[in-house]
């Protein structure tokens, strides 16, 4: 139905990069990591886990290693070891000599669509983890090193998995036009010819919905699958809606975390109208039911709203009252 498709993804080289963080610990715990610990050899699993802090993500932050480790291979769409190999290398490359030309023009092609549609990577922050070339030189060996046993002992098992829960999303958004609900709500244009979600099992218990690009979003694949639907649905309006992010970005009167609380808060806000419902997740953790109903004030026509300065005078809001909504 949708001109724009939703399309989940079972994807090899996402679920590898973060199993390694996943059966090491680093920055959130489950079963998963039980099941799987043997698969990564226990010096580096050490390593990982000793370096958590560098591997931290979510909240649209994350940690130095983040980047390299995780975000940077599935934002360029590297589909096998080689090609994840090859980037490690560029960047090490990078880090030694302090020049990144090569590393960015070996992907121009995939960081200008990625700089002009979202937000692509930047030079200057990787030159600024020069400090960590031990620890990604060490990381491209672990990366390299565990990848058979993964690809021969965890893949063939979460792959079926995950390939039930991606066959029921296809099934869900080929039904229904979520893509056209948001421009048709908004007056705006999604930028890219549809969206990626690519799924995970490794992510229980950690950080989900994990943008990577304007055309691909990082969803656990272990979720609840009607709170899954109503949160892609939520990603694509983050998407659609990415400009705001860019407006205040740039004004240095807007604290971040205050700016990110309320901009997740009128998504949501915005999905119940998609959705014709309130949805299933509820943003506790940004005072969501409270900018709601600051919103409904700010934004009596969605098609006329100027959202970045809506987005500021909620943030003003929560200045004024001096205290968080609940």
């Amino acid at each position: 139905m949708s001109t724009k498709p939703i399309t989940a993804e079972v994807a090899l080289v996402p679920n590898y990069l973060f199993h390694l963080p996943a059966v090491a610990r680093a920055g959130y715990d489950s079963d998963y990591a039980d099941r799987y610990a043997a698969t990564v050899h226990d010096d580096d699993r050490r390593f990982i886990t000793d370096h958590r802090e560098l591997f931290r993500f979510g909240a649209g932050q994350g940690g130095p290693m983040c980047n390299f480790a995780l975000f940077m291979p599935i934002m360029l769409d590297l589909d096998c070891r080689g090609a994840v190999d090859e980037l490690l290398r560029l960047v090490i490359d990078s880090l030694r000599t302090g020049d990144t030309e090569p590393l960015f023009q070996r992907y121009h092609r995939r960081c200008q669509h990625l700089r002009d549609t979202w937000f692509a990577p930047d030079p200057e922050q990787i030159i600024a983890c020069r400090r960590q070339l031990p620890v990604v030189e060490r990381y491209a060996d672990i990366v390299y090193h565990n990848w058979n046993r993964y690809q021969s002992e965890v893949w063939p098992l979460e792959c079926r998995l995950i390939q039930v829960v991606a066959t029921q999303i296809n099934i869900h958004f080929a039904g229904c036009d979520t893509v056209g609900e948001w421009e048709r709500l908004t007056g705006r244009e999604f930028r890219t010819p549809g969206c990626k979600i690519i799924l995970c099992s490794a992510l229980k218990n950690g950080p989900n919905a994990n943008s990577m690009g304007y055309d691909r979003i990082v969803f656990w694949s272990g979720q609840e699958l009607n709170w899954t639907l109503d949160f892609i649905s939520h990603e694509i309006g983050t998407h659609l809606m990415i400009d705001v992010v860019r407006t205040l970005q740039a004004d240095a009167t807007v604290d971040w975390h205050e700016m990110y609380a309320a901009y997740e808060s009128l998504c949501r806000y915005l999905n119940a109208r998609v959705l014709g419902r309130e949805p299933l997740y509820d943003l506790k953790q940004f005072h969501a039911a409270a900018y709601a109903s600051l919103y409904e004030k700010l934004i009596p026509d969605p098609l006329m709203c100027d959202y970045p300065r809506a987005v500021k005078e909620a943030v003003a809001w929560r200045k004024r009252t001096n205290e968080k909504p609940s």
